[in-house]
Parts: structure tokens; C-alpha cells; sequence
């Protein structure tokens, strides 16, 4: 449906009109100061009313003349910091694949499905996060100055496949080209294993030096980070743990446990079910409960 959708909107955005807007930049001078503004205005709208995936901001500025003198109302100096950028939404990671020229119309969708597949990547309230196995293989690859995570190689890739298409390469060529570049990236992994291992190492080793067996690389959402956990088990008890917050979290379940669409009213973690040892039916048998509250009961909190 949303390939279609995809489709249906660019096509239709083709048949549009252009947007229009006005920008207006401002340079000001303070005596030796020099204060610079930018805005835009947008007239029409056209063919970003169906192109959604695009924005062109609009901020307003009053009129100015060229050399005009002013005296400014006030002067405020604003306390900040810098921050780190929010998670991408399908729109902006779209947007984002269409300027590394990764994907067509007919395939971007697949390519955002297969990072979710892979457990890349996960979606949670429409933004999207890297997993701690995304994370761990881009530092081995930075490690290993291997630009696998790099968009380039897939956009190189992108263009080859254009050519073939047009006529202007043949396809045993680039199948020949291609695989040659695979070949030699492998073996680079291989010469640097010790190196992927020891970055992998950095994110996925066990918490407290006890034998652990990793079930599901992205499990349920941390309602501390937002970002996906992973389950692992160590005996008879399962460790519920966040890479990114370094916190782990034990439940001790007879069966491995389940992820349900709801968050503890609380603590905003996923809420887990719990399905009883001998409960092989439908049942409904077993149980939900929140990690979180499970390992920090409430009442520790609250005076009720």
C-alpha cells in the first residue's frame, strides 16, 4: 500500500505546479558586529500539498531597505546548548535516501523493510532507531576503515543499474564490476575479524561475566531511552538489557516472553507476556507484567 501510495504522490507531484516563496536575508550591523537572519515565505504551496516527504520551511521578516538605519527594541542574549539530532521518520529517511540517491520510487520501500528485517534498524512511533546490532556493525566498520555503512557504495551501485537500463552498460559488466567490489570488502572483513569481533565485543558482551545465550537482538522498547533492548537468557531467568542505557533488567519466566503493543502507565516501558510453564492452549492462561516495575515495584516510590 504505501509503495503505491509512493508512487500515486510522485506522479501526481510531476503533474504539479512549482512552489513558490520569497526569501528575504538580512545582514545587520551592530558597530563592529555583524548579525545575519534568513527567511522565507511561501506564496504557493503547489506540489508540496502532495509531496509530503518535502518541506520548505517558512519563517517571516518584516521589510528592510538596502543601508536603512534602525534602532532595535532589544537586546537578549539566549543561554543554549547543543543537541543531538532527533530520530529520522519514514519522511525524512526517504527524503535522506533520495539526496544519497539510494532506491527508486518502486524500491525504497523494500530497503526500509529489509533494515527492520535484519534488525538494523526498528520503528517505534514512527521514528526510527538504530539497534544495538546497527550500532555495533557501523563501529566495526569505522574500526576497520571499511566504508560498508557508508550510502555512497549503495548509490554507486544505484547508478550502475541506471546505465544498464539506459543501454550505455552491459549487464555481465556491471554484474562482473560489482562483484569484484564485494569480493575484495570481504576480504578485508576477514583480514580485520579480530577487529570486528573486539568492536562487537564492545556492545554485545555479557553484563556480568555470566554465560549468556542472546535470544533477540531488538526485543521490547526502554521506556528510559526509547531505543529497542535486546533478550538474552542465563539459566533459568531471562535478561532484559539496553545497550544504549548499559542497564539490564532479570525476569524469571517458565517460557520465553512475548512483546505486547502497550506501555507500563509508569515507567513507559513494553509491557511483556508472561505465559505459564504448562499452559499450552489459548487459553490466556498467563500474565503481563513490566520489566521495569517487576525488578523496582512501585510502592518502593509511591506512598500508597
Amino acid at each position: 500500500g504505501r509503495v503505491y501510495e509512493l508512487i500515486v504522490r510522485h506522479f501526481l507531484a510531476c503533474c504539479s505546479d512549482d512552489a513558490y516563496g520569497d526569501e528575504t536575508i538580512v545582514t545587520i550591523r551592530i558597530v563592529n558586529e555583524f548579525f545575519k537572519s534568513k527567511g522565507l515565505i511561501v506564496r504557493q504551496r503547489n506540489f508540496l500539498d502532495i509531496w509530503r516527504y518535502d518541506n520548505w520551511g517558512s519563517e517571516e521578516l518584516p521589510p528592510y531597505q538596502l543601508n536603512v538605519e534602525f534602532i532595535p527594541t532589544s537586546f537578549t542574549l539566549r543561554k543554549g546548548q547543543t543537541e543531538p539530532p532527533a530520530p529520522l521518520s519514514e519522511a525524512d529517511l526517504i527524503s535522506k535516501m533520495h539526496e544519497a540517491g539510494i532506491g527508486t520510487d518502486a524500491t525504497i520501500a523494500q530497503h526500509i523493510e529489509t533494515i527492520q528485517k535484519r534488525e538494523y534498524a526498528s520503528k517505534t512511533d514512527g521514528l526510527f532507531r538504530p539497534t544495538t546490532l546497527g550500532l555495533a556493525l557501523v563501529h566495526a566498520y569505522k574500526n576497520m576503515k571499511i566504508p560498508l555503512y557508508q550510502p555512497h557504495l549503495r548509490a554507486q551501485m544505484e547508478k550502475q543499474l541506471v546505465l544498464i537500463a539506459t543501454g550505455k552498460k552491459q549487464k555481465d559488466v556491471v554484474i562482473e564490476e560489482v562483484i569484484a567490489q564485494q569480493k575484495d570488502w570481504f576480504e578485508k572483513v576477514c583480514q580485520s575479524r579480530e577487529e570486528m569481533k573486539k568492536a562487537i565485543a564492545e556492545h554485545f558482551s555479557p553484563v556480568d561475566g555470566s554465560q549468556l545465550k542472546s535470544l533477540r537482538i531488538s526485543f521490547s522498547e526502554c521506556g528510559n531511552c526509547g531505543n529497542k533492548t535486546s533478550l538474552k537468557k542465563r539459566g533459568e531467568s531471562y535478561l532484559i538489557h539496553c545497550d544504549t542505557c548499559s542497564k539490564s533488567l532479570s525476569i524469571f519466566a517458565p517460557k520465553m516472553p512475548t512483546v505486547i503493543d502497550a506501555k507500563c502507565p509508569i515507567c513507559k516501558f513494553q509491557v511483556l507476556s508472561i505465559e505459564k510453564a504448562n499452559d499450552s492452549s489459548n487459553s490466556n492462561g498467563g500474565y503481563t507484567l513490566c520489566p521495569w516495575c517487576y525488578n523496582n515495584p512501585p510502592h518502593r516510590h509511591f506512598p500508597f
